[in-house]
């Protein structure tokens, strides 16, 4: 039950941050690693509080979750992957680490789950100071910070009492302090900067053309009936959902009505695409929307087809063609009448 506290908590934290994307802002890159046990911890990285990737011993890689780097061919996907081999001796470190602090503090408190939080900040009036506000590295037992890491001093200082002796260890081993200040002070500072043009590229190639919107209906094999398709498609990334939602006379349809649905799928230039598709009855008159909502709308986008009778189309053809045959005929009356007319001035 604990765990999976610490795993809301951990979530609540992604949402509090709004940092927005700009020279002149203040942008932030951590890791916040959760240690179960020796078989078992997650790591999420958070670029401005979003999620850049997510990775768990249980899926053994690194799941990514931005546009630039969750495919091969994406812009940044490259460099990501260096980084995150880079990052691979601060996660074996933290595996030791998060041991050793969880035997240690057991034996004074009652709790199993041992956290780390570490990163970076670019706060462009303090840059290039590093210090407690732009590098951060910590250490929590059951949610309670115990340690953080000091940068002038290159060490590690106890929050809880309960961790002076193992900070006395830590602070002996040059080989743990090494990896972290190489880590802050470089590497972490490299990949806020890329991170950032990456997430920045993606933006404005997500704003370089919206997403386009068909409803289109087709033939089906059952008589009487036709295949009413909505397609969304040219959207950006994957991550984002596509909601797309199919009305008949204001009444939203479902798999029970029989709503089909093709499932988020990529298109050959990165971007994605959603349909949906329901039959519709051609002996009544209907009308059916199309209710489409992404991120990359201001608002919500709706398109409307409406379905007639058979009758009434009848109705409307046979019409036409009475206007039409009106319409052709009414020279020729008027040229036959002229002509009598002539003919009778003459006699």
């Amino acid at each position: 039950m604990f765990r999976y506290l610490c795993i809301f908590m951990l979530f609540s934290l992604i949402s509090q941050s709004d940092v927005k994307l700009g020279s002149e802002e203040e942008h932030i890159l951590e890791y916040m690693y959760t240690f179960f046990n020796s078989s078992h911890y997650e790591v999420v990285g958070l670029l401005d509080g979003e999620p850049v990737d997510f990775y768990s011993s249980v899926l053994k890689s690194p799941v990514p979750k931005k546009i630039w780097n969750e495919k091969e061919r994406s812009f940044g996907n490259q460099y990501w992957q260096d980084h995150i081999t880079s990052r691979q001796k601060i996660d074996k470190w933290f595996l030791s680490g998060a041991e050793d602090l969880k035997m240690h503090m057991t034996k004074n408190q009652s709790g199993d789950i041992v956290q780390m939080r570490f990163g970076c900040k670019n706060i462009p009036e303090r840059n290039p100071v590093h210090d407690e506000e732009t590098l951060f590295a910590e250490f929590a037992y059951d949610g309670e910070t115990t340690m953080n890491f000091i940068h002038n001093t290159n060490k590690w200082t106890p929050v809880d009492f309960a961790a002076q002796l193992i900070i006395n260890n830590w602070n002996r081993k040059k080989s743990i302090k090494y990896q972290i200040t190489n880590f802050l002070n470089v590497e972490c500072y490299q990949a806020l900067y890329n991170f950032q043009k990456f997430e920045l590229n993606a933006t404005q190639y997500n704003n370089s053309s919206d997403p386009l919107i068909y409803t289109v209906p087709r033939g089906s094999l059952k008589p009487g009936h036709n295949n009413l398709t909505c397609l969304v498609t040219g959207t950006y990334p994957s991550s984002s959902p596509i909601e797309i939602n199919l009305f008949r006379n204001n009444v939203n349809l479902t798999e029970m009505e029989g709503v089909r649905s093709s499932g988020v799928r990529p298109n050959e230039d990165n971007t994605y695409q959603l349909r949906k598709t329901v039959m519709i009855n051609a002996s009544e008159s209907e009308v059916y929307q199309c209710v489409v909502n992404h991120k990359s709308f201001p608002g919500t986008r709706k398109n409307t087809w409406e379905v007639k009778k058979h009758s009434e189309v009848k109705s409307q053809v046979e019409g036409s063609a009475y206007i039409g045959l009106f319409v052709f005929l009414l020279p020729v009356f008027i040229v036959v009448v002229v002509w009598i007319l002539k003919n009778r001035q003459e006699i």
